[in-house]
């Protein structure tokens, strides 16, 4: 009987200790983060509310949704190209800030990089010297 008494009070000591442990940890973490309060930057990113990302790239031209870094950037030829008219559409859609993706993950750069000829360098666009990136910024950033 003592024995069983003995275990009892053992395993309440321990689970006082764990909710107070816990309990601990649980103030140490909410206490902090229920005090922060947002930049005045978070605040004005917040306050766009929509914003657009621009996914164009050599899969584009392939038929595919998803490229696997394996395309002949040759078929990348976008003769018709115009970033100003993709920030207007944006903009008359209500969205705020637009962001070209530049190099996703199949490897395709949108420039004429000077690393891998996986880019618009090796396309006929503007034999070569194309420069979506830089099309893009000019066109498109205010």
């Amino acid at each position: 009987m003592i024995r069983i008494k003995m275990k009892q009070i053992v395993q309440a000591v321990l689970a006082i200790l764990l909710l107070t442990c816990v309990a601990n940890a649980q103030n140490s973490i909410t206490f902090p983060a229920n005090k922060v309060v947002p930049s005045e930057r978070q605040i004005k990113h917040q306050e766009m509310e929509i914003v657009g990302f621009v996914h164009f790239s050599v899969n584009t031209f392939s038929n595919r949704e998803w490229g696997t870094g394996k395309e002949n950037p040759k078929i990348f030829n976008p003769t018709h190209l115009d970033a100003h008219q993709w920030a207007e559409v944006a903009k008359e859609g209500g969205i705020k800030l637009l962001i070209l993706t530049a190099k996703h993950h199949d490897g395709f750069c949108l420039w004429p990089s000077k690393y891998t000829n996986f880019s618009v360098k090796s396309s006929p666009w503007k034999n070569g010297k194309g420069d979506v990136a830089k099309n893009f910024h000019k066109r498109a950033v205010k």
